[in-house]
């Protein structure tokens, strides 16, 4: 599949994917068409690591900060590209981790909120500031992809048992950063296992199959 067409695809699919938010599980607010704030797990960084800012990013506009080369992007995912900008103190390990199933809250409700699906890793330097990129995959319909500029806030970690369950299929899993990277097919298939949990419903035999298939790292 042509690069530009599967973006387009993953456009289409995060405006107009049918995911009503299911009132009764407390665990999927703030997902699908659902205007609730997210809930979760709370996450929180080490003391010495300091969010200074977290926005909409693009692998083609240099803003300065963020790496515009694709293969330095962190995650997974074609419609929420995020620059993180952190201060780093003085810290106690060399590397620190984002969790499978950490949430990115838009503070535009017209905008996307964006999921973790796999368990990333950054190393540190002491007293400087980094600038990470990371790919997200949608979790809301009827909603916009992130743009340059856009400003988003970390939000908690789903503790929605069948997210869970997507993430440990995915944790061995050689997944391409983004649908500029590769055919976009293995971002186009754990993007509609997002949208077919953010709606309430069990993977389908199916996509599980499909994603067992994925190459392993």
């Amino acid at each position: 599949m042509p690069r530009l067409s599967s973006l387009l695809i993953l456009s289409a699919a995060c405006l107009f994917a049918p995911m009503a938010a299911q009132a009764a599980d407390p665990t999927l607010a703030g997902f699908g068409d659902s205007m609730a704030m997210p809930m979760g797990d709370d996450w929180q960084l080490p003391s010495y690591i300091q969010i200074m800012s977290v926005t909409g990013y693009s692998p083609f506009v240099d803003d300065g900060k963020c790496e515009m080369d694709p293969s330095k992007i962190k995650g997974s995912g074609g419609m929420v590209l995020l620059c993180l900008e952190l201060r780093i103190g003085r810290p106690d390990n060399r590397f620190f981790q984002l969790p499978p199933g950490l949430l990115f809250i838009s503070k535009s409700r017209q905008t996307q909120h964006g999921i973790l699906v796999t368990r990333e890793e950054a190393e540190l330097q002491p007293d400087t500031t980094m600038y990470m990129p990371i790919a997200l995959m949608c979790i809301n319909s009827g909603r916009n992809g992130s743009a340059p500029g856009d400003e988003y806030e970390v939000g908690p970690v789903t503790d929605n048992p069948a997210f869970r369950r997507l993430f440990a299929l995915l944790a061995n899993k050689q997944l391409s950063a983004t649908s500029f990277s590769g055919d976009g097919a293995d971002i186009a298939l754990v993007q509609e296992a997002v949208f077919e949990l953010a709606a309430g419903k069990s993977l389908s035999a199916a996509t599980i199959a499909a994603i067992n298939a994925l190459p392993n790292k």
